[in-house]
């Protein structure tokens, strides 16, 4: 269920499934966190090259030179970071994820699904009481965002990921979270969160 990465958390990792290129980057641009940093240009379109060698050429050595050409240019560029995790994590080397998407953190410190993705990271490395650290923040950085949305299309692909950090605290509220969400997009993701476990979750992460 290679997917489940790459939808949920579609804000800073690499689409790794079998969806459209063109659903990734609609979920990608409706669930994406407002931000006023401006990157330089050029190591966005560094960062670009290295998804499209990913997404469409599943050219792992190439899109890492890409990701790390973009942050040579830009050090507070953060998105790059959860690029490379993406791909460490494909390679099961989970340290140098978890090192990637730390330093993600340091350059954006208040993206849910970063620090969602941390948690499982250090729960994956046996670090569990630093991974439910982790789960909580997200939790706590989703429901403010909630808060401030308007549209209710947003507020649905922010749901959907409040209900995952949620079941990863074993926290059964995250059947209501589900439960409000109206969007026939997410059908599917709901489906999952509700029927799969968290164990089934990370075994799926490990085994991609």
């Amino acid at each position: 269920m290679k997917h489940f990465i790459s939808l949920i958390l579609a804000t800073v990792l690499l689409s790794c499934s079998q969806k459209t290129e063109q659903t990734s980057n609609k979920i990608e641009k409706e669930t994406k966190p407002k931000t006023d940093t401006i990157y330089n240009p050029k190591a966005i379109e560094l960062n670009n090259k290295g998804v499209e060698m990913m997404v469409r050429k599943f050219k792992q050595d190439s899109a890492l030179y890409f990701y790390n050409k973009a942050i040579e240019l830009d050090t507070t560029y953060y998105l790059p970071h959860t690029h490379k995790a993406t791909i460490f994590a494909q390679r099961k080397e989970y340290k140098k994820a978890l090192l990637e998407m730390e330093m993600a953190i340091r350059k954006a410190p208040n993206i849910a699904e970063t620090i969602f993705f941390v948690g499982m990271l250090n729960e994956i490395l046996g670090n569990t009481q630093k991974a439910e650290k982790y789960y909580l923040e997200s939790v706590e950085i989703f429901n403010k965002r909630i808060e401030s949305l308007n549209k209710k299309e947003d507020i649905d692909f922010n749901k959907l990921n409040l209900a995952l950090s949620k079941k990863f605290l074993n926290d059964s509220s995250y059947i209501d979270d589900l439960n409000e969400i109206t969007n026939p997009q997410l059908e599917k993701l709901v489906k999952l969160i509700k029927t799969t476990s968290k164990k089934g979750f990370l075994e799926q992460l490990l085994n991609q």
